[in-house]
């Protein structure tokens, strides 16, 4: 049996954030891994990967999913609802309240793919863009969506598993 003799260590993304953002200075793309839950069902904690272009090749737009700073410092990734000209006003897709205005200079980057399952989804996608369309306008419903969504996996793991 192999074992690795390499230690693997995890890194929170503040402490990457220098390195991170000299990437983004330089124009770099960066592919990084979900670790919430709050974009879900668009990001899968754990599972999915987002490819973010610095602020300097894409400017953020209504729809984008974008990472930006909060004022307790904290990084987060959620998508931009509205623009006006106070700011952005951004919410996970897992949430009804949206946050806002935050000032364009807060915003660091722009996801400009997801990697799902191993494969590359653009996020200029039609498909994608339409579904990301239609989430937005369900906001004041998403709760109620995704309870019938868990619910109905967990019937159909447990009707599985039970075969």
């Amino acid at each position: 049996m192999f074992e690795s003799t390499y230690s693997l260590k995890c890194i929170k993304l503040e402490e990457m954030m220098p390195f991170l953002l000299q990437l983004f200075d330089d124009g770099s793309n960066v592919k990084v891994k979900v670790t919430g839950s709050s974009m879900y069902p668009f990001l899968r904690g754990l599972i999915d990967c987002v490819v973010l272009a610095p602020v300097i090749k894409k400017k953020p737009e209504r729809g984008d999913i974008v990472l930006y700073i909060r004022e307790d410092k904290k990084h987060v990734l959620h998508r931009v609802i509205k623009i006006k000209k106070e700011g952005f006003y951004i919410a996970g897709d897992a949430q009804t309240r949206i946050e806002g205005p935050i000032e364009e200079v807060k915003i660091i980057a722009v996801a400009v793919g997801i990697y799902r399952q191993g494969k590359y989804i653009s996020t200029d996608n039609l498909i994608f863009t339409l579904f990301s369309e239609l989430w937005m306008i369900l906001r004041p419903f998403r709760h109620f969506i995704i309870n019938i969504y868990k619910t109905k996996i967990s019937y159909l793991v447990n009707i599985r598993g039970s075969l």
